[in-house]
C-alpha cells in the first residue's frame, strides 16, 4: 500500500510533540508499505527528493515571507499577513497535487498543515484521506488558547471566525478525523468542522520503547521534571515563581528551549533547587525521567494530548499537570498523578505535596506503564487505518 503523509515541519526541523508523532507514524508505516512524506524546508526553492527504506521524503520552502518556524522572529502585523498567504497558498497547492499525480498514493494522511498551507485539501480531494488533529490550528491561527482569554480577539474575534469558516469549507470533503482526545474533538465540533466525516479519538502513540517495571519509592526531598518551550503559555514562568517561593527543598529539573530563557534564568538565579538544562535530545530525555519521581505539566493554555505525558509514563513516571484541555484524559488522580485547576498556585502547590507524599509511587508508577501499554506505535497505525 502506498501512504502519502503530509505534514508541515518533519525531523530535523521540530518544535514540538506533533512532530515527535509523525516520526513514530512513519518509521511504522515504512515496515509494510511505501510511504510518501510532503513536507518544507527553511529554505531553497527547489523541490527536494530524498529516498531510504520504503520512503520518498518531498520537501520544499512554501512560498511565503518567513518560514513557519520562525513566527517568533515577528510582529502581529507581519504574521497576520503571513496567515493570509498560508491560508491561501497556491505554490503549495501545485507542488502537493503535482507529487501526488505522480505517485498516486491509495490514502493521504494530512497532520499539521499551518506553514505548508492551507489550500493542500484542495490538492487531495479525489483521495482517500485522514486528518488527524494536533491543536486548535484550524479554528485559531496561532492554535492556543490561553485560560481566561477564551473571548480574547485573536481567539473569538471577527477574522478569525472568517479563517476558520474558510477552513471548514476547505475540510468538507475529509472522509475520516482522528483526535488524540476527546476535548480536541468536541472543540472542532462545536465549531461547526466535520459535520459529514468518520471521527474517531485515538491517543497518540508512546514515544519511547515501555519500560517492564515500574519506578520503586523515591527518596525526598521530591524530584520533578518539567520538559517542554519555554514559553509562557507553557506555565514554567509561573510554575518558577511558585516555587521560588516556597522555604523547604526540592528539586526542579528544567530541560527545553524558547523565548523566555533570559526571565527564566533571573528567576532561579542562585537557587541550588532549580537546575536549567537547556534543550536536550531524547537519550537525555530518557536519562531525565529515569532520574526524576515525577514529570510537571503546568500549562497555562488548553493542550491537547501532550506527548511529553506518553514519554513520562512510558517509562513509569507520573505526572502533576494542570486540568485543561485533554490533559485529565491521561492524568487520572491518585491513579497515573495527580492534578490541579490550570494557573492556581495553592491547588499546584497542594499537588506537589500530595506527590511527594504519597505512599503507594510504586503502584502509581506501573499504574503509568499499564495505561500505556495500550498506546504502542502497532495499535495506532491499526487503529487509525481500520
Amino acid at each position: 500500500m502506498k501512504i502519502a503523509i503530509i505534514t508541515n515541519v518533519f525531523h530535523p526541523y521540530e518544535r514540538g510533540g506533533a512532530e515527535k508523532v509523525v516520526k513514530h507514524l512513519v518509521n511504522e508505516l515504512k515496515k509494510d508499505n511505501q510511504v510518501v512524506l510532503i513536507t518544507t524546508k527553511p529554505k531553497g526553492l527547489a523541490l527536494e527528493l530524498e529516498e531510504a527504506q520504503n520512503i520518498k521524503k518531498y520537501s520544499f520552502f512554501p512560498l511565503n515571507i518567513y518560514y513557519y518556524l520562525n513566527d517568533f522572529k515577528h510582529n502581529a502585523i507581519i504574521r497576520l499577513i503571513w496567515h493570509f498567504f498560508d491560508q491561501f497558498n497556491l505554490h503549495s497547492f501545485f507542488v502537493a497535487r503535482k507529487i501526488l499525480k505522480k505517485e498516486k498514493p491509495d490514502l493521504v494522511i494530512t497532520h499539521s498543515l499551518m506553514g505548508i498551507g492551507f489550500l493542500i485539501p484542495k490538492a487531495i480531494k479525489k483521495y482517500k484521506w485522514i486528518h488527524t488533529l494536533h491543536d486548535a490550528q484550524l479554528a485559531v491561527p496561532s492554535g492556543l488558547i490561553i485560560k481566561d482569554n477564551e473571548k480574547d480577539f485573536f481567539v473569538s474575534g471577527f477574522l478569525t471566525k472568517c479563517y476558520a469558516r474558510i477552513n471548514k469549507c476547505l475540510f468538507g470533503s475529509l472522509q475520516k478525523v482522528v483526535s488524540p482526545s476527546q476535548w480536541l474533538l468536541d472543540f472542532h465540533e462545536e465549531k461547526g468542522f466535520f459535520k459529514n466525516c468518520e471521527k474517531r479519538v485515538l491517543p497518540n502513540p508512546a514515544s519511547f520503547e515501555i519500560k517492564s517495571n515500574p519506578k520503586q519509592e523515591f527518596e525526598k526531598p521530591i524530584k520533578i521534571l518539567f520538559l517542554g518551550q519555554i514559553q509562557e503559555h507553557k506555565g514554567i514562568i509561573f510554575l518558577a515563581k511558585a516555587l521560588k517561593k516556597l522555604d523547604r527543598q526540592f528539586k526542579l529539573i528544567i530541560a527545553g528551549a524558547g523565548t523566555k530563557e533570559i526571565e527564566l534564568k533571573s528567576i532561579i538565579h542562585d537557587d541550588n533547587r532549580f537546575r536549567f538544562l537547556g534543550k536536550v535530545d531524547s537519550n537525555q530525555i530518557k536519562n531525565l525521567l529515569d532520574f526524576c519521581d515525577y514529570l510537571i505539566v503546568p500549562s497555562l493554555c488548553y493542550e491537547n494530548s501532550p506527548t511529553v505525558i506518553y514519554e513520562a509514563f512510558s517509562q513509569g513516571v507520573p505526572v502533576i499537570a494542570a486540568d485543561i484541555g485533554g490533559v485529565a484524559e491521561l492524568v487520572k488522580q491518585g491513579q497515573t498523578g495527580f492534578i490541579f485547576d490550570s494557573a492556581n498556585t495553592q491547588q499546584m502547590l497542594e499537588a506537589i505535596n500530595r506527590a511527594e507524599a504519597v505512599e503507594n509511587y510504586a503502584q502509581i508508577s506501573q499504574n503509568c506503564i499499564d495505561l500505556i501499554k495500550e498506546y504502542t506505535p502497532e495499535n495506532y497505525l491499526k487503529n487509525l487505518l481500520g
